[in-house]
């Protein structure tokens, strides 16, 4: 499969810095995942079986946030940490 973003972008122009070049490959592929997901596969068929086709610059930052939010998931250990239930009239 064809990466949407490269290390490159998700550095200077998304800005990111929560994923460290050694482990963007793997961010890269988990997001990636989560793109397809959402966009029912269309951005990959396109990069597959369209010739020329470029990612579009609103896929590859939502990819980059996508990142972030992974990354951050990941360093709070996948769970919830603090849930409230506001009172019920």
């Amino acid at each position: 499969m064809q990466a949407y973003v490269d290390y490159d972008f998700y550095r200077n122009e998304f800005g990111g810095s929560s994923v460290t070049e050694e482990r963007f490959k793997e961010y890269e592929r988990r997001s990636r995942m989560v793109i397809d997901k959402y966009t029912f596969n269309r951005v990959r068929i396109a990069t597959q079986d369209v010739p020329g086709f470029v990612v579009p610059e609103e896929i590859k930052i939502a990819q980059c946030a996508v990142m972030d939010e992974l990354m951050t998931n990941d360093l709070q250990g996948g769970a919830i940490s603090y849930e409230s239930v506001s009172k019920h009239a």
